[in-house]
């Protein structure tokens, strides 16, 4: 028998742009496809990130320096904070 140990599971707590206003901000939080509240699957997150660059409504988001995750690993929760530059 094969045990698997996946490790703590985190829940996304709040997802923030960074230079946009709170209007657009709300507009963005309908199109992702992880939302506050639902366990953090990186997955989505990148899922997410490919729809906003889409769009093509701002400079290409790059996950190595527009993308910051961070973890609270007492509470097991997740904050993601997406910058955001117009074209």
């Amino acid at each position: 028998r094969i045990r698997i140990d996946e490790g703590m599971r985190f829940r996304l707590r709040r997802i923030g742009f960074k230079g946009v206003d709170e209007t657009v901000s709300n507009e963005l939080l309908k199109v992702l496809k992880i939302g506050p509240g639902e366990i953090y699957v990186p997955r989505k997150v990148k899922e997410s990130i490919e729809l906003i660059n889409q769009e093509q409504r701002f400079r290409f988001i790059d996950t190595e320096q527009d993308l910051q995750i961070l973890t609270d690993e007492e509470s097991a929760d997740v904050d993601i904070i997406i910058s955001l530059k117009p074209r």
